[in-house]
């Protein structure tokens, strides 16, 4: 299940991404900067991923700061994404 999960979101960014450039982007976030904390779980790389959706011009405002006060801070999301658990949240789809 997981892999078929990652397989079509990879498909899906690719061919979004349109061009070349966009493709080789792509492959620079699948492999981890070298000074990045690894997630030590799949929970803590959910939380990373939902921290990186919000890192795009003003996100940090619009979705940190809406739901907790403090630009960038999505604790506040941890009660409704289950500890951001994704097993659990993909039970609810």
């Amino acid at each position: 299940m997981k892999d078929k999960i990652y397989k079509e979101a990879l498909r899906f960014v690719v061919e979004s991404a349109g061009s070349e450039f966009r493709q080789q982007a792509v492959q620079k976030y699948l492999v981890p900067e070298e000074k990045r904390e690894k997630p030590t779980s799949i929970n803590r790389l959910y939380q990373s991923l939902i921290e990186s959706a919000q890192n795009l011009q003003m996100s940090p405002n619009v979705i940190g700061k809406a739901i907790s006060g403090t630009k960038g801070n999505i604790q506040p999301l941890c009660s409704f994404l289950y500890d951001f658990s994704p097993k659990e949240v993909i039970k609810l789809w």
